[in-house]
C-alpha cells in the first residue's frame, strides 16, 4: 500500500473540494455522512480498503477544508452529487467504484442515477433510498443527528448509539438488483468503525470478479 496524497479540486471558481487518497489500484470514491469529513474515517477501515484500491476521500462543500462559498448554505444531495462529478473530472477519473455511508450513501445512489457509466460498483453502508419505501428511524433520531452541542466526543457518543433500521437493507436490495446484503449483528450506525475489517472485506468481496 502506498502512502497517501492530498489536494484540492476547483469544481468551479467558487467551489473547491479538498481530498485525500491512500493506496494503489483501481479508484474507490468514499463518501462520508452528514457532518463527516475525510479525516473522520476509521484508519483500520481505510487501510483494509487501500490494500486493494486507491481510496479517495473528499470533504463535502462546507465541511473540513472544502469552504462554503460566500452566501451559500450547505447544499443537499443533488449539489453534492454535482460536486462529486466535478471531483472525478478534476482528478481525471472516468470510472470508479463508489462507497457511501449514511448521507454519503444517498449521494452515491444519486451519482449512479446521474452518471451510471462512471460508476463501476456501488457500496452502501447504513443508508436508505430517500424514497417512500424507506424504513424510518425511531422518533427523535434526526434531532440527535443535527445536535451539535457539547464537545466532538459528546457528539460522537450520541451519534454512534443510533441505529438505522436494518429493514432498509432489504429495500435497497430491491432497488439495486443483484446486490449482496451483509448485516453485522450488534453494530450501530457506524459499522465501519465497530467492525472495520469485516465491512471493508464485505465491500471488496462484492466487487471482486
Amino acid at each position: 500500500m502506498s502512502g497517501g496524497d492530498a489536494g484540492v479540486v476547483e469544481v468551479d471558481p467558487d467551489r473547491k473540494l479538498a481530498w485525500t487518497a491512500i493506496g494503489d489500484g483501481p479508484p474507490l470514491l468514499l463518501l462520508n455522512g452528514y457532518a463527516g469529513t475525510r479525516l473522520d474515517w476509521d484508519p483500520i477501515f481505510l487501510g483494509a480498503l487501500a490494500a486493494e484500491r486507491r481510496v479517495i476521500c473528499p470533504d463535502n462543500i462546507g465541511l473540513g477544508d472544502s469552504p462554503l462559498p460566500p452566501g451559500e448554505a450547505v447544499g443537499g444531495v443533488e449539489g453534492m452529487t454535482s460536486d462529486a462529478i466535478g471531483l472525478l473530472d478534476g482528478l481525471g477519473i472516468e470510472r470508479t467504484e463508489v462507497v457511501g455511508w449514511s448521507m454519503g450513501g444517498m449521494i452515491a445512489q444519486s451519482l449512479v442515477r446521474s452518471v451510471p457509466e462512471r460508476v463501476a460498483a456501488l457500496g452502501l453502508i447504513d443508508t436508505h433510498t430517500g424514497g417512500p419505501d424507506c424504513v424510518d428511524a425511531a422518533p427523535g433520531v434526526f434531532g440527535v443527528l443535527i445536535d451539535h452541542s457539547g464537545t466532538p466526543r459528546d457528539g460522537a457518543t450520541r451519534f454512534i448509539s443510533l441505529l438505522f433500521p436494518p429493514g432498509n437493507a432489504e429495500v435497497l436490495a430491491r432497488f439495486h438488483p443483484g446486490a449482496t446484503v451483509t448485516i453485522l449483528p450488534d453494530c450501530a450506525h457506524a459499522p465501519m468503525a465497530q467492525e472495520p475489517e469485516a465491512v471493508a472485506e464485505a465491500l471488496l468481496a462484492a466487487a471482486r470478479p
